[in-house]
Parts: structure tokens; C-alpha cells; sequence
């Protein structure tokens, strides 16, 4: 009697599923039946797979991240965890490796970096209100204990220790983005664009006292009002990045036309401001 075939993780069988159809398929089956999941894992000789999952996935995740990437902290923290998180696995993978073969268990390194790499959908759960950072991290810990047990056949205690390493390690990649949504809070968008109207506000203040001084002729540039003979301003912010804003000058004898233009990800203003002669505020 011929023997039926092995069935196969849907992110295994993508060359026939697709890959969006089997990501999203193996999403589901690991959250809804993580023993019937590993125990259709086959380990591949290559690391691709599981880490174009777990690449994959990071990047899914991350995409409620894109709106803010403006705030070069939220775009650290996207690049970290889009570039760092996948490489990390083969870190974790390694200790937990070191930590089998401290009880003289053998284990399969590839074993260990696909069920970390595959246990990754748990961290949907990062965006339920609330309770969803540790929700994620309990559940992440969970389906790799329940995938290392069925993949593995290792004592129930060992795997007690592996539950006390692995949310450990996970908080490493995941902080930043907590990190970079406390930073955000403490220092509120409305800061720096105040700054920068302030130092429009100099910059025209100094064009004015100059031109008062000079039977109303304006200075021909930013460097002729910080000159120590006749100081009007004592730093030249024309043309130079401060707090996310570039400042740029143009001076005529008749007038001047100031501008603070925030800069992508470098700061995170969102306004464009504008001083023109006679110190008018505009914004944009």
C-alpha cells in the first residue's frame, strides 16, 4: 500500500499556494494549531525560508510604523527592527542551542532558528491595547516551548528554562519601538516647530535692527549680522540643520525671505515656516 503523502506548512508548499497566500495561511495555522504545525515542520538545509518568514512578518508588523518614519526616532526604530530583529534569531537560536548542550542534549541548530522564526506571527499581538506588548511575548514564548517540545521530545522542565530565556531575548528588539514611542511623547512634535520660529524670529529681528542702523538698506547676507565689529545676531543659523530644520537665507538690500523647512526623517516638524520683511510669519 503506497504511503500518503507528508502533509507540508503552507509556507513550504508557497511554490504551489503563492507567497502572500502562504504567508497568510501559516500565520493563521500557527496561532490557531501550533502542535499540528510543528509537527508538519520540516527543517529545511537552508536557512531562507523560515528567515524570509520571519523577514516577512517583521515587515508586516511594522507597517502601522510607516505614517511616523518622519521622526527620524520611529525611523531607527523601523530600521532596526526591519533589518536587525531577522538577525538577531540566528543570536537566540545559538544560546538556546548553548543552553540544550549544557544538559548534554543534542539539538539541531536549524531546528531551534526555524521554530523562533516561525513563531513570530505571535507578535500581532503587539497592537491589542493595553496588554498587547507582554500579551505577544507570552504568546511568542509559548509557541516556541510547544515547538521545541514537538520537535525536539525534550523534558517538560528544560523546556520551563527556555520559558524564562526566551522573553529575555525578546525584549531586546521589540523595546525600541517602546523606547521610540516614550522618546516621541516626551518631546512633542509642537517643540521644534516653536524652536524654529524662534530662530526665524531672531534671524528677522537682527535684518530689522540691521537696516534701522543703515538708512534702511538690509544686510546682502546672514554673515554681515554676526560681524563682532557690528553683532546683530550671535550665531549664523542661515544655511545650517537644527532640530530637523534646515534654514535658508535670502538677503537683498531691499528685504530678506527667511524659510525653516523641517527635514524628513531627521526631525519631526511637519510645518514649513516662512519670515518675510518686516518680520511676517507665515506657515505652510
Amino acid at each position: 500500500m503506497m504511503a500518503l503523502p507528508r502533509k507540508r506548512i503552507p509556507w513550504q508548499d508557497r511554490a504551489r499556494l503563492g507567497n502572500m497566500r502562504a504567508f497568510f495561511m501559516t500565520l493563521i495555522e500557527v496561532v490557531i494549531s501550533p502542535f499540528d504545525f510543528f509537527e508538519k515542520l520540516e527543517i529545511e538545509d537552508s536557512f531562507e525560508g523560515p528567515l524570509f518568514f520571519a523577514f516577512l512578518n517583521t515587515l508586516y508588523l511594522t507597517g502601522p510604523l510607516l505614517p511616523h518614519i518622519m521622526s527620524w526616532v520611529h525611523f531607527l526604530a523601523f530600521i532596526y527592527i526591519l533589518v536587525v530583529t531577522p538577525i538577531l534569531y540566528f543570536v537566540f537560536a545559538f544560546i538556546i542551542q548553548k543552553y540544550f548542550n549544557f544538559w548534554e542534549e543534542a539539538v539541531d541548530y536549524k531546528k531551534i532558528f526555524s521554530v523562533l522564526a516561525y513563531a513570530t506571527p505571535a507578535f500581532i499581538l503587539v497592537y491589542v491595547p493595553v496588554v498587547g506588548y507582554g500579551l505577544a511575548i507570552i504568546t511568542y514564548t509559548v509557541l516556541v516551548c510547544l515547538g521545541l517540545m514537538q520537535i525536539q521530545n525534550t523534558s517538560f522542565g528544560k523546556i520551563i528554562m527556555v520559558a524564562l530565556i526566551v522573553p529575555f531575548l525578546v525584549l531586546i528588539p521589540y523595546g525600541a519601538v517602546r523606547y521610540a514611542n516614550y522618546w516621541v511623547k516626551i518631546h512633542p512634535i509642537i517643540d521644534v516647530e516653536v524652536e524654529a520660529q524662534k530662530i526665524l524670529a531672531a534671524l528677522s529681528i537682527a535684518a530689522e535692527n540691521y537696516a534701522a542702523h543703515n538708512d534702511g538698506h538690509y544686510p546682502m547676507d546672514s554673515q554681515s549680522l554676526t560681524d563682532k565689529t557690528q553683532q546683530y545676531l550671535a550665531y549664523d543659523y542661515c544655511g545650517t540643520l537644527r532640530n530637523g530644520y534646515y534654514f535658508s537665507c535670502d538677503f537683498r538690500s531691499y528685504g530678506y525671505f527667511l524659510k525653516a523647512s523641517p527635514q524628513g526623517w531627521q526631525g519631526r516638524g511637519k510645518k514649513t515656516f516662512f519670515v518675510t520683511t518686516g518680520g511676517q510669519l507665515r506657515q505652510q
